[in-house]
């Protein structure tokens, strides 16, 4: 099979899309001949050059990517496009945990909407970067998962604390709990007093309407 062959790119593509992904290995197979490269079989920095040096949408490079894969594995060739790991942050035994510990400090943790996304975007942070747990184990934790004590642990891991609060991964967990219900039932009224109690009234504010409410007394 030549570099100009058309393999079958995909199930159920349509006319469209086939002729798309064809163009986007023309152009690959046009730049290795321009610059000397093998086009097929390409190494992986051969591929990551030519995705470099012709930047594009996210989409795009999916699409130029899925091409140059379908067209090895018709020509009977290894897959030239590592395959990457299913995980975002360093393992443990990288130096990765202050870079996660500056991560939790900069994010806002007060005032709607941006507090709630902060909190949320902050308890993912210590799923994938403290305990270096797979986004599928991420996307996976529920309720039960979750254990705490004077300890906090999900999944059976321990979630370390420390004595700065803004940094603290084990506080950035507790932050997330306290809205989470709220969240979850919709209490909308209920999330903002959380994050930013000089919005509406707050526990205190209702309390005090409540216990000194004027008491009328019926006549006669």
């Amino acid at each position: 099979m030549t570099p100009q062959t058309s393999p079958k790119l995909g199930p159920k593509l349509r006319p469209d899309s086939e002729a798309l992904l064809e163009a986007h290995w023309a152009r690959f197979v046009a730049w290795c001949e321009a610059t000397g490269h093998a086009s097929l079989p390409a190494t992986a920095a051969t591929i990551g050059q030519f995705l470099t040096l012709f930047p594009g949408s996210a989409s795009t490079q999916r699409l130029r990517r899925r091409a140059i894969r379908a067209h090895h594995l018709a020509a009977g060739f290894p897959d030239p496009i590592p395959t990457v790991e299913a995980r975002v942050w360093p393992r443990p035994e990288a130096p990765g945990q202050t870079i996660v510990g500056e991560v939790l400090a900069a994010i806002p943790k007060y005032r709607y909407p941006i507090g709630l996304r902060g909190r949320r975007d902050a308890f993912l942070i210590v799923l994938l970067g403290v305990l270096h747990l797979t986004r599928e184990q991420t996307r996976t934790i529920t309720p039960d998962d979750v254990a705490v004590t004077s300890i906090i642990r999900i999944r059976g891991h321990v979630v370390p604390s420390s004595d700065d609060p803004v940094s603290c991964a084990a506080c950035a967990v507790t932050r997330w709990l306290r809205i989470a219900g709220p969240v979850w039932t919709g209490f909308r009224g209920d999330v903002i007093r959380l994050l930013d109690p000089t919005k509406g009234k707050g526990l205190l504010q209702v309390w005090l309407t409540r216990s000194f409410r004027p008491r009328v007394r019926p006549v006669g």
